[in-house]
């Protein structure tokens, strides 16, 4: 009996005005799968996520989510299905604390609607401890300490050992960036784009930093 992956795009056709920003991708994250999409700035990164967390609705092609074909009409549609995106620069609020930039946008609230201040916080901290990241719940941003290298910088620094820990508990996860040494050391598949087109797919043992760049300048037609 075969699983089905977490993540699948066939053939996903993404049309601007005057430029085609996909061209017939695919791209399967198998269950515990790490699963890296690079490529130049225009490549078409960028628009793939949207497509998969809901925020372009209109392409073709077919997405699935554990085998089921799924059209999302938005972030939240997306994320009630189980996809959540994670951004490797987030915009914080100084003036709040850490709990309430990680809940900012779904704040968690009691059965009169009022805020969960508490139930914030303790989720919070297991989600800091999970990412070994020594800062208070309640702490505002504003007063991170220097040595904590302010939140954003932790989030992004321990982004890459949540990844590790998540992988094994049968997630599939979906990763652009552009720190090529990280993903040839983390990830199991590396997929390459270059303006819109798929141009290779290499397996963790096979790629190299040159391979990909390689790959990632080889216009479509070439």
């Amino acid at each position: 009996m075969t699983t089905a992956p977490v993540i699948s795009f066939q053939q996903v056709t993404k049309r601007f005005p005057g430029v085609i920003a996909l061209q017939t991708v695919s791209i399967d994250v198998a269950p515990g799968e790490l699963h890296a999409v690079v490529g130049e700035n225009g490549a078409g990164k960028s628009t793939l996520m949207k497509c998969l967390c809901g925020v372009i609705t209109d392409y073709e092609g077919t997405l699935r989510v554990r085998g089921k074909p799924v059209r999302f009409r938005g972030t939240t549609d997306a994320e009630r299905d189980g996809i959540g995106i994670i951004h490797q620069e987030l915009n914080l609020v100084e003036g709040l604390s850490a709990a309430a930039n990680i809940f900012l946008g779904r704040e968690k609230t009691n059965r009169l609607g009022l805020l969960n201040d508490r139930a914030m916080a303790a989720a919070a901290g297991k989600l800091l401890t999970q990412l070994e990241c020594d800062v208070r719940p309640g702490e505002p941003v504003r007063e991170l300490r220097v040595g904590d290298q302010q939140l954003v910088e932790i989030a992004k620094a321990e982004l890459y050992r949540l990844m590790d820990k998540l992988c094994p508990e049968g997630l599939g996860i979906l990763v652009t960036s552009s720190e090529l040494p990280e993903l040839l050391t983390l990830c199991d598949r590396i997929l390459v784009l270059c303006e819109g087109h798929t141009t290779g797919e290499l397996r963790r043992e096979e790629a190299t930093e040159q391979r990909i760049m390689e790959l990632a300048t080889q216009r479509p037609g070439v």
